[in-house]
């Protein structure tokens, strides 16, 4: 071999084993046209005045993403109306692509004026209650944005924020929950009662959680310290009326969960509760607490539910991640009856 092709050899081999980073893919979304969702390249605006610009690693699943409290999802994506202090109010339609999505963990690739308190490289998590988080990059306000925990992956990072958000609102800010009261957790489907449950005790409170029996052993792991099987019957009239009850199963139970408070006790409900539900609780002289309500910022909730994570007094279970090519099997799995954890989206 000649002394050039034999450089040429060896200059082959150093730039083969170089190490050379992979091209960032071109932005995508998953984008609700029709019954469906599609994924999508998308534009990807630069961040305004106090946003951040975050490269989404992971998206969580809601049912809130399929139907905003009492909206449904169009073609113009419905989003809660969020102010500049990340407090949540209404539901109102956002021009721009259907992206659906509230919660999202990832790594900020650029912020906008006047944010001092992240920048690029910072892991976070996220409640964006403007642009969809199904995507790979989303822009949102930086009073919505906490440091990711440090002791836990971006997937289940990202199946945090919506789920803190609302128990912590209802109960922290709302019901104003406390140690030696008594509170009763109705779980349903999915885990925003989880959620209630170890925030509950966390707070010092006894909570009593009702639900499947085949989630009664992980309900004591994480702070029940009773349980009552869903399956039962008629829980109202066997248990002794609680300070609190936080009813994640639905209007349906609303009304028993009335029956199962104390006179001057309170429910908390995570949707608007109907006229004969206000009525009930009037009668009953029940408080009906329902979100959203105005309280503490999605930024300062995230930052103050990070820190229990990180000093493992909150525990989060992820029960299947889909990539953004299944979005619609994410969603399907999602709203099957008996989902137990959280249904995590994985970007690329």
């Amino acid at each position: 071999m000649s002394i050039r092709a034999l450089s040429l050899s060896l200059l082959s081999a150093f730039l083969g084993a170089l190490s050379l980073p992979a091209a960032e893919p071109a932005p995508r979304a998953a984008v609700l046209t029709g019954n469906s969702l599609q994924v999508q390249t998308i534009a990807v605006r630069e961040p305004g005045e106090g946003e951040v610009l975050i490269r989404v690693r992971a998206a969580g699943v809601n049912a809130s993403d399929w139907r905003s409290p009492g909206t449904a999802v169009t073609a113009a994506r419905s989003a809660m109306l969020q102010g500049a202090d990340g407090s949540v109010g209404l539901a109102v339609p956002v021009n721009g692509p259907a992206v659906p999505g509230f919660d999202a963990a990832g790594v900020v690739a650029a912020i906008g004026p006047g944010v001092s308190a992240f920048r690029p490289g910072d892991e976070v998590i996220a409640f964006s209650a403007r642009e969809g988080a199904y995507g790979t990059h989303l822009v949102v306000s930086a009073a919505s944005v906490a440091p990711k925990p440090r002791n836990i992956t971006f997937e289940e990072a990202a199946a945090v924020p919506t789920k803190a958000v609302v128990a912590w609102t209802l109960l922290m800010d709302v019901a104003e929950v406390s140690g030696g009261q008594r509170v009763l957790v109705l779980l349903g489907d999915g885990p925003l009662g989880y959620q209630a449950v170890q925030l509950a005790r966390a707070r010092g409170a006894a909570v009593t959680a009702m639900g499947p029996a085949r989630t009664r052993s992980y309900l004591f792991a994480v702070g029940a310290t009773e349980f009552v099987d869903s399956a039962g019957g008629a829980f109202e009239s066997e248990l002794e009326a609680f300070d609190i009850v936080f009813n994640a199963a639905g209007p349906a139970l609303t009304a028993r969960a009335i029956r199962t408070t104390k006179r001057d006790g309170i429910v908390l409900v995570a949707e608007t509760p109907d006229a004969a539900s206000i009525a009930a609780a009037s009668a009953a002289g029940v408080r009906l607490g329902a979100w959203p309500e105005t309280g503490t910022s999605a930024g300062q909730i995230l930052r103050q539910f990070v820190g229990m994570i990180d000093r493992n007094q909150v525990d989060v279970n992820i029960e299947r991640i889909f990539p953004l090519a299944e979005v619609n099997e994410a969603w399907a799995f999602a709203r099957q009856p008996g989902t137990r954890g959280h249904v995590v989206i994985e970007m690329p």
